[in-house]
């Protein structure tokens, strides 16, 4: 019997021993030979959705003085919210109303403004030209804070500001 007690103490100081070194043993390192799934856009962290932009400027296709995209600035502060599928916010004198469609850096907006009291002849043709500037199919451009919305020819057809920045957009 005392020899099966000393052989029962010494297995299990033979397994306390092997347990401490299994434990305290260096694990080898493995190099991943997976390629991640995940492949940045451009637009991570990022949406056009579920802000307040002002319209700072858009293309007016009736001649006038452009920049070098293209663009006019909007004489008044016209905003415009992208949310749950629909379009919101004020044009010159009159409320934005519509639907969009977005799909990555894609968005297609079916928009319209509704006027609102006496609008002086200006500010009507500047609402439906900013109105027009949205419609159809569209690109999404990030640049700093600032949004492009471009056609399918590439040019620009609206710029978008974060609401409450000057109209230059930010200082650098």
């Amino acid at each position: 019997m005392c020899y099966l007690l000393r052989m029962r103490s010494g297995c299990c100081l033979l397994l306390v021993a092997l347990l401490c070194a299994f434990i305290t043993a260096p694990i080898p390192a493995q190099e991943s030979t997976e390629q991640p799934i995940y492949k940045p856009t451009g637009l991570e962290f990022f949406s056009i959705e579920n802000r307040k932009w002002r319209i700072a400027k858009y293309r007016a296709d009736d001649g006038q003085q452009t920049d070098k995209d293209g663009l006019i600035d909007a004489l008044r502060t016209a905003v415009i919210t992208f949310q749950g599928g629909g379009v919101y916010g004020s044009v010159m004198c009159g409320g934005l109303t519509g639907f969009y469609k977005l799909s990555g850096r894609r968005m297609e907006v079916d928009a319209d403004f509704a006027l609102i009291g006496f609008c002086p002849r200006e500010e009507l043709s500047e609402s439906r030209a900013v109105v027009k500037a949205f419609k159809g199919e569209l690109s999404i451009q990030k640049a700093g804070d600032e949004i492009f919305l471009r056609g399918k020819d590439g040019r620009a057809r609206v710029r978008l500001v974060p609401f409450g920045l000057p109209p230059s957009g930010p200082t650098k």
